[in-house]
């Protein structure tokens, strides 16, 4: 059985973040034009082709042999140019794709801190997720902020589907709402929205 000071929960109503978006300004749709690439595949191509000609004919009055070495040298010279272009412009889609992560994130977060402001019980979904990393029959100490209780206690089935066994829910100013920290069986697991956050951006991260 739940001991004194544990608390409970029920399925809060969706849609916040739909009303957060109504209350936005509406916002002029962009413009968006196809960017074409100053350095398309061919164009380089087209560089080697003219880098081999230019070099050619550069060494030319040399003899024929010494128009090749000249014609490979600035061959060689270009296709290094080239490798670099390819290199850097690899490298620019990969920092906008990480552009477009943060920026998603950011604004998953901001959706994330209004639901728990208007006292959605957020602070389940990470109960729900540290529960798993401990044994079925673990009696629990479960931590929120003060603030998250409230919350909770309107939600008391809930949170005892999630915490079938004896726990304990402590309040602890020091947290961040909208989120858990369990202990139980002799180990801590944080389920804090920072750390949450943090290990979802990690591994989309690691996949780009």
């Amino acid at each position: 059985m739940p001991s004194s000071n544990s608390r409970v929960l029920e399925r809060p109503p969706l849609g916040g973040a739909q009303r957060l978006a109504a209350k936005l300004p509406a916002q002029p749709q962009p413009v968006i034009r196809p960017v074409q690439p100053l350095l398309t595949e061919e164009r380089l191509a087209q560089m080697e082709r003219d880098a081999y000609a230019a070099g050619f004919a550069a060494g030319e009055r040399a003899g024929y042999a010494q128009g090749e070495q000249v014609a490979q040298t600035m061959l060689a010279a270009v296709t290094v140019v080239r490798d670099e272009i390819r290199h850097m412009r690899a490298a620019l889609v990969a920092d906008a794709e990480r552009d477009v992560l943060h920026l998603a994130i950011a604004l998953a977060r901001a959706v994330l801190d209004y639901e728990v402001a208007v006292d959605h019980p957020v602070p389940l979904a990470g109960i729900a997720l540290a529960r798993d990393h401990f044994a079925p029959t673990a009696r629990l100490t479960v931590r929120i902020h003060p603030d998250d209780q409230p919350v909770l206690d309107s939600h008391r089935a809930d949170l005892l589907a999630l915490l079938a066994n004896d726990f304990d829910l402590v309040t602890d100013p020091g947290m961040e709402r909208g989120g858990a920290v369990l202990e139980g069986d002799g180990k801590l697991i944080d389920a804090t929205l920072v750390t949450r956050f943090e290990q979802a951006l990690a591994t989309l991260m690691e996949r780009l």
